[in-house]
């Protein structure tokens, strides 16, 4: 949640002139180098033994849906509407992770839950709209929220496959974002989207690449192995409040009463 929660001052920080396809491509290969180098020296690398053929069309499947197409859609979608409407929509994706637990984990959808994901969802809208809700995406792109909404569906689903995929999750995420450099440098190649990015846009990139995606991702994938989809998915939404302070600190931004309601 911490590492995530970084994601936004970051950006704005270091990455908000870079385009959105060749971000993926920088921050996949260096997370797939990170991870790579964990696995040498872990000796989590000889786990793969346990890997069979059968097990490749699953992981690239997975990999092009939680990763791929999931980053690609989101990060586009930043580029056509605002970062807060972005990451409203963006959270849906626990909704979506919910209610597929129920359909491939067969876990409950108590009341309980779905009492917890509005009242969560009603506090993120609070926070990063300042009390607007939902009437600033009337002036919006429809292709870039609908982008997001796509985005969250995809996430919200990864989480739940993944889960059931029980392999090695530092192998299975390591070959995801190898998967996404590859189809994401392939893009770039034919687009001539490739650019040298500058000192500062580095700062970002491995940042994204190491701390966010590398590290983040992993520990929320094995956090998923310990305990229900439903239950830990309320947890996700304490990441815009804590990109909020982080916002405050880092961007000076003021936080107002609608984020302290939120």
């Amino acid at each position: 949640i911490f590492s995530w929660a970084t994601l936004p001052p970051m950006t704005k920080l270091f990455l908000s002139d870079f385009p959105s396809m060749t971000l993926l491509y920088y921050s996949s290969v260096i997370a797939s180098v990170m991870l790579l180098l964990v696995l040498l020296l872990t000796g989590e690398i000889k786990q793969i033994k346990q890997y069979s053929k059968n097990d490749l069309l699953p992981m690239a499947g997975l990999g092009f849906l939680g990763n791929f197409l999931y980053s690609a859609l989101y990060y586009k979608a930043l580029t056509m509407i605002s970062s807060i409407d972005a990451c409203i929509l963006n959270y849906l994706w626990p909704v979506f992770a919910v209610i597929a637990s129920c359909i491939f984990l067969k876990e409950r959808l108590t009341l309980g839950r779905i009492g917890a994901i509005i009242v969560s969802f009603i506090g993120v809208i609070f926070v990063t709209s300042k009390g607007t809700g939902f009437s600033m995406f009337l002036g919006n792109s429809i292709l870039g929220c609908i982008y997001c909404v796509i985005a969250a569906v995809c996430y919200g689903a990864f989480n739940v496959l993944n889960k059931k995929f029980e392999k090695n999750q530092w192998i299975n995420t390591t070959f995801y974002f190898i998967l996404t450099a590859i189809i994401a440098g392939v893009f770039c190649h034919f687009s001539g989207q490739i650019m040298v990015p500058t000192v500062r846009q580095w700062i970002g990139i491995l940042w994204l690449g190491l701390f966010i995606d590398a590290i983040g991702i992993v520990i929320w994938a094995l956090a998923l192995q310990k305990s229900k989809v439903s239950s830990l998915v309320n947890f996700a939404y304490a990441t815009p409040v804590v990109s909020m302070f982080l916002s405050a600190i880092l961007l000076h931004e003021r936080i107002d009463i609608y984020s302290c309601i939120g």
